[in-house]
């Protein structure tokens, strides 16, 4: 009775927010609309800009609410897309989840697929990573069962996911790698997209050369036709809408000849490894043209000629702002945190060159300091090479770090979040932020935060009562850059050092975590306590 009370309540509130119903129109509204299904859609648009309401829509409350609805899967779908799109991502993925698991079967199979991909992806997002690789997992072995047993020649569509975002187009150099590593030269990879349209556009040019063909749209069919004709393979117009989609190679989850199937992470980790294991050199190198272009770009901005620089890029909110309005991030740091870094590195004889977009946070005029992200000179081409040719690339977490990383060269990333997912390359270095209890006035161990799952949320929104995040220190990034420069000394107990680099690997391990990116030895002697601390 307390939930119709409050429904019928919210409906008026509705109409006359949206449509200023007069309040006989309103009473007639409640007497003839008895769609629950309707009410709830109703209920849901209120909430989206209603503080007040959202504040009361707990994800628990709404679990229960989609039960007893009882909505179909087409309603689900889109209303979990809906969700998704005002910023409401707990609630999208008990859509997603409810979808997966109580009406799944009303989808089609290649709509199963992108609701498993997207309880996945929201779970993710939550940093719920068991419950994220769960659905994964099954959209892999979904695919698995619509693609059957294949035998020879595959062809396979890069999908849209890929780019998303700079950062998912770099991350092209791990699906490169994965082909090269365990499909061989028996699969033609074409993405279906106009490349002038995607984020970082040089960057996907230049990873489209090792192994992915590029087509417009319109091609695809007549593309894997011919394909087709010459391997023996069913033509693209008797193929079903599911078996397409299987054919796309999606950004979440890599099937490994092994079977195991994991999400795009820890599969980016084990193709990494793999790659270092068998000493492959980087994908993508400088060539003699973008050498002399890089050269001359680097003298206009005033690096004198021979001088070495690092580059520096402190992650702020601004470059992505509509998602980060919606979903305001940890990943970001202050640029100012920085300056005895920059101070230091100048004082060694190097430059800096500051990365990034106009919407940062100015640099104070330094000497030996080039603020790129707000130069007249700024071009899409030079924001790829200036960031390969550093000595190493000094860094936050953001989609911009991957690149300079799939270039071999080594990446030191300070303020890292989340702890549980770091980059992947070994040679890097990375120091990540901590985790305050408030009430206990003592930092989190890494086995606490692990456990409790801290270690793979990423969102304001997810950080509990009574935690705090705590950046990096001016002092702690200064200690970081010493040691990528080299001019630190060695720890002076290699064995409480050893012994703290090993329990963070278990920890890691333990709670479906990876170690990717090293820690930081500055960072271990002076937080040791907190790695080798059990509960």
């Amino acid at each position: 009775m307390r939930s119709q009370q409050f429904v019928s309540s919210t409906l008026n509130a509705i109409y006359d927010r949206f449509f200023g119903a007069a309040p006989a129109e309103k009473s007639r509204l409640n007497t003839h609309i008895r769609n629950r299904r309707l009410r709830s859609y109703l209920y849901l648009l209120y909430a989206k800009t209603d503080p007040l309401l959202t504040s009361q829509l707990q994800p628990e409350i709404f679990r229960q609410e989609l039960i007893n609805e009882k909505l179909d899967a087409k309603a689900l779908y889109l209303l979990g897309h809906h969700l998704f799109n005002i910023g409401k991502l707990d609630l999208a993925c008990e859509v997603f989840v409810a979808l997966a698991e109580h009406t799944f079967d009303e989808l089609a199979k290649e709509r199963q697929l992108e609701a498993l991909r997207f309880a996945g992806i929201t779970s993710f997002l939550l940093g719920k990573i068991t419950q994220a690789s769960h659905y994964w997992v099954r959209a892999g072995k979904l695919r698995r069962t619509i693609l059957g047993e294949e035998f020879g020649p595959m062809y396979r569509i890069v999908g849209s996911a890929w780019y998303a975002a700079i950062g998912h187009v770099a991350m092209l150099d791990f699906y490169v790698k994965y082909n090269k590593l365990y499909r061989g030269d028996e699969v033609r990879v074409v993405a279906a997209q106009t490349i002038s349209l995607i984020p970082g556009e040089y960057l996907c040019k230049a990873l489209g050369e090792t192994g992915i063909e590029f087509l417009s749209p319109e091609e695809l069919s007549a593309d894997y036709d011919l394909w087709a004709m010459y391997n023996d393979k069913p033509t693209w117009e008797t193929l079903t809408p599911a078996y397409r989609s299987a054919m796309i190679d999606d950004f979440w989850e890599f099937e490994f000849p092994d079977g195991e199937i994991l999400g795009y992470t820890h599969a980016a980790n084990r193709i990494q490894k793999d790659w270092e294991r068998q000493q492959r050199p980087p994908l993508l190198s400088v060539t003699a043209g973008e050498q002399k272009f890089l050269r001359r770009t680097l003298s206009l901005l005033g690096l004198p000629d021979g001088a070495w620089y690092v580059c520096l890029h402190v992650r702020e909110s601004g470059f992505h702002k509509g998602w980060n309005t919606l979903y305001p991030t940890m990943r970001d740091a202050n640029i100012d945190d920085y300056l005895p870094a920059i101070d230091l590195i100048v004082k060694q004889g190097g430059w800096v060159i500051r990365m990034g977009d106009p919407s940062m946070k100015p640099l104070p005029p330094m000497a030996g300091v080039i603020d790129y992200a707000h130069s007249t000179l700024k071009t899409p081409k030079a924001d790829i090479l200036i960031a390969i040719d550093c000595r190493f690339f000094l860094g936050t977490n953001s989609g911009f770090a991957t690149i300079p990383a799939i270039y071999g060269v080594r990446c030191v990333f300070s303020n890292w979040v989340p702890i549980g997912l770091p980059l992947w390359p070994s040679q890097d270095l990375m120091m990540p932020k901590l985790f305050w209890n408030e009430h206990q006035a003592r930092y989190l161990s890494f086995d606490e935060v692990f456990s409790s799952g801290l270690a793979f949320i990423q969102n304001w929104a997810d950080l509990p009562k009574g935690i705090i995040l705590r950046d990096n220190t001016p002092q702690e990034i200064l200690e970081l850059t010493a040691e990528a420069l080299g001019i630190t000394s060695p720890p002076a107990d290699l064995s409480l050092c050893a012994n703290a680099h090993h329990a963070y690997q278990q920890t890691a391990t333990q709670y479906n975590g990876y170690c990717g990116s090293r820690l930081a030895d500055s960072f271990v002697q002076r937080h040791h306590a907190l790695l080798l601390h059990s509960k």
